[in-house]
């Protein structure tokens, strides 16, 4: 999982988001997953990569496919999303957008990245890798 820190100012004080709210989405699915996998002789992680501000997403995302991930969740800057998706489709590794969607992946989504937005706090279910 990539992700990087984002503004926790809201309203009302009941729209905070969890400080790890994708990652507690993340963690739940490799458990599920693990557990089917007693089964197939498979076994899936979670891997945090959390960006500091001004750090390369591309070469995160190099980080962790050389780890073997395949299935990658991006809560990430638009920008940032961009180089990351570019290292991704080198490598063949498959993005899941969980940042709210902009204009500028908007765009540039069909031709170059292979991510699925969703909206923020909604987590896929699988969000492991097979170790």
């Amino acid at each position: 999982m990539l992700r990087q820190a984002h503004s926790r100012e809201t309203l009302s004080i009941q729209d905070i988001p969890a400080e790890d709210d994708a990652l507690a989405g993340a963690l739940m699915g490799a458990a599920d997953n693990n557990t089917t996998g007693k089964f197939t002789g498979q076994t899936f992680a979670t891997v945090d990569i959390k960006l500091s501000e001004g750090e390369d997403a591309g070469a995160a995302l190099d980080k962790l496919v050389s780890e073997g991930a395949r299935l990658i969740i991006a809560d990430l800057s638009a920008d940032a999303l961009l180089k990351a998706s570019e290292r991704a489709k080198i490598s063949g590794a498959l993005l899941f957008n969980i940042s709210p969607p902009t204009k500028v992946c908007a765009r540039k989504t069909a031709a170059q990245m292979s991510c699925m937005s969703r909206p923020r706090g909604a987590c896929w279910p699988t969000a492991s890798r097979n170790i």
